[in-house]
């Protein structure tokens, strides 16, 4: 079975299987008779995520994983270029590929599968940075960071698109720029050179260059060419050694790496984003400060990736080469035949009665994926909170109480995290007996309440309540008897009756009607014997009532 073969499936007859024979008579399907659509198509933002692009990380989910060969960190770059790629192979106006990859139906007239019938997965109504940040509101927010989502990504940019649109916008001629990174923004210097413009991000992301007569070429450490030498080859002058390795002390390596960057999230606060090497006795901090957009995990990764350099890079090599090597630029990468272990890269060359190379160690494949988590379960930050409802209830005390206390609900529509209580024998010092953090279910009677029998059911009378928000539900008799769906309803002068409620519905019209009523409960024989009016208080008695000692 060839699941990827959709041309294949699309312009040839369809036999069924039936028991694992193959059907003599194809199906009534015409090859090529309809278009196809991509109702869905998209990578996870994560590392190697093309390797499986429906895979991704759910830690509630049995059937999430990470693609095959990921290291799980976050990875925009993946993502951008899987959805390019996938649009730029089915437009058939796109030079340089197939001619036969997206074929014309000779039926309708129209290519099998046109770029405007496909469909990225996934924008998300939800906007950007509430979701994912929100996690009191959304609690899929984590998901955000390596997931499918296009929100607070795609705006972003490719470090060599990036570049060429600066090179463009100062006339600067660039042979080749090849590099990996990704950014959400970047800060222009202003009018100065494409070379200053151009130099924060390529110390960010560890960029070689050099020029000849077409323009400045810049490479990342992945797309450097490799060289083989033979030691044979090195040249010097007499009496001096052809090759001078050098290792630096470790006292001599950072410890830290940091880097000054805006923030995607918060507001695009300013930021300092931090790697450290724990088991280093190093005490140095190499600092970057780039004018760059990224968000704080995505920049720590890039900073991983360049303490990495350092200390892999503490070794060094000068090396003395014939013109046999003219042909050798900055920023390629060599490998020594014999007993010079390593992959190297050049940095300098002197030209002169030789050629005098100076290179460094490397590693080509740089790991850069975010490891850590910009999204923490955390409170939404507002400002505009509503105008709480505040009561406080004098009720019934039980029999395990052993000091006297009253019972607060604040309700809120925004709800604060918290909401202090003071008291005060007068207008004059209040000290704090309390803090409320939960939002209380409260209300108000739509229509009056008359007295009803004790000690059973109150199937005459019905409790018809407006909430300010929250919910309320039904119970059986068994979770009722053990006090659950209890509620305080005011009286006119004041008191409150105890009163819990069996059934609860959701009318047409917002309300709640409350039946099987259990009334005067805990003593509140007097406050439900005066009956209630509607527009009397209510207050359901769960964990958001707080109590307050007097």
């Amino acid at each position: 079975w060839r699941y990827k073969d959709i041309r294949g499936w699309w312009e040839n007859p369809h036999h069924e299987r039936r028991n694992g024979t193959r059907d003599a008579q194809p199906t009534a399907w015409i090859p090529a008779s309809k278009p196809i659509w991509f109702t869905e198509f998209g990578c996870a933002a994560i590392a190697m995520g093309a390797n499986e692009p429906n895979v991704f990380p759910d830690a509630k989910s049995g059937s999430a994983g990470i693609p095959r060969f990921s290291t799980g960190g976050r990875n925009d770059l993946v993502q951008y270029r899987t959805l390019l790629e996938q649009l730029r192979w089915w437009d058939n106006g796109e030079p340089g590929l197939p001619l036969d990859r997206n074929p014309v139906s000779p039926v309708y007239g129209g290519a099998m599968l046109e770029p405007s019938n496909m469909f990225a997965w996934a924008w998300d109504a939800r906007p950007f940075p509430a979701f994912p940040q929100a996690t009191d509101l959304w609690s899929d927010g984590a998901n955000w960071q390596t997931g499918h989502w296009l929100n607070g990504r795609l705006g972003g940019c490719p470090a060599d698109e990036l570049i060429a649109a600066i090179a463009a916008d100062n006339s600067a001629a660039f042979e080749v720029i090849d590099c990996d990174g990704f950014v959400d923004g970047f800060a222009s210097p202003g009018l100065v050179p494409a070379r200053a413009s151009l130099e924060p991000l390529t110390a960010l992301h560890a960029l070689s260059h050099d020029e000849n007569a077409q323009g400045m070429n810049l490479r990342g450490k992945a797309y450097g060419e490799l060289v083989a030498i033979d030691p044979a080859d090195l040249v010097g002058e007499d009496g001096e050694p052809v090759m001078l390795r050098d290792r630096q002390q470790e006292s001599e390596l950072p410890r830290e790496a940091e880097l000054a960057h805006v923030s995607v999230f918060n507001g695009h606060e300013a930021v300092l984003s931090c790697s450290r090497r724990l088991t280093s006795g190093a005490e140095r901090i190499v600092s970057m400060d780039v004018p760059v957009v990224l968000a704080p995990s995505v920049a720590t990764g890039i900073m991983d990736a360049r303490l990495r350099d350092r200390w892999i890079g503490r070794e060094t090599l000068t090396i003395g080469l014939s013109s046999k090597y003219l042909a050798l630029v900055a920023g390629d990468h060599v490998r020594f035949s014999g007993t010079i272990d390593g992959l190297w890269q050049i940095t300098t060359i002197e030209d002169g009665a030789w050629r005098k190379v100076s290179l460094v160690r490397i590693e080509q494949f740089e790991e850069t994926a975010a490891k850590t988590s910009d999204i923490h379960v955390r409170q939404s930050q507002r400002s505009d909170y509503g105008q709480p409802v505040f009561h406080v209830m004098n009720l019934p005390l039980l029999p395990q109480d052993t000091t006297a206390h009253v019972h607060v609900a604040v309700a809120a529509i925004p709800f604060a995290r918290q909401y202090a209580v003071h008291a005060a024998p007068g207008n004059t010092g209040f000290t704090l007996r309390g803090i409320v953090t939960r939002n209380a279910v409260t209300g108000s009677l739509l229509e009056p309440l008359p007295a009803g029998p004790e000690g059973r059911f109150d199937e005459r009378n019905r409790l018809r309540v407006r909430l300010l928000g929250g919910e309320l539900s039904s119970v059986p008799q068994s979770l009722l008897f053990n006090g659950a769906n209890a509620a305080a309803i005011r009286t006119p002068t004041g008191e409150w009756e105890i009163v819990q409620f069996a059934n609860a519905g959701l009318q047409p019209d917002g309300s709640w009607l409350l039946s099987s009523l259990l009334r005067a409960q805990l003593g509140s024989d007097d406050a439900m014997r005066e009956g209630h009016e509607a527009g009397a208080d209510f207050v359901l008695l769960d964990e958001a009532v707080t109590s307050i000692p007097v």
